[in-house]
């Protein structure tokens, strides 16, 4: 997470998927001063104790998607704008990419003399 931040100055917030719910990248948000926006795994603990900054954001983060549930929080914290924005730029690809694909490897028509 650290060499993915490393050029950013300020960060408001940072949307992530599941993966990142790991105490090292809220430790690099905390650090940076960002709310992170990540859903907590399936697994995730909420009743231990936190001694961290880093292990606070985490354990709250995990509290209020049980509290209010996984979609309410979705909604409620704005995650749902990632799903949007990573929807938009597969959109974006496949139009770009799949048609660029598509163009080059085209197979010649064949010439049938009948």
């Amino acid at each position: 997470m650290e060499k993915i931040l490393k050029n950013i100055r300020k960060i408001g917030f940072a949307y992530g998927d599941g993966a990142y719910d790991q105490i090292g990248c809220y430790e690099e948000l905390y650090k940076r001063k960002a709310r992170p926006i990540i859903p907590p795994r399936k697994d995730t603990r909420t009743d231990r104790v936190v001694w961290t900054p880093a292990e606070q954001l985490k354990s709250l983060n995990a509290k209020a998607a049980k509290d209010f549930g996984t979609s309410s929080w979705k909604v409620g914290t704005g995650y749902h704008r990632r799903s949007l924005v990573e929807t938009a730029m597969w959109r974006f690809k496949k139009n770009i990419y799949w048609k660029s694909f598509i163009t080059q490897h085209k197979k010649p028509k064949s010439r049938n003399s009948n």
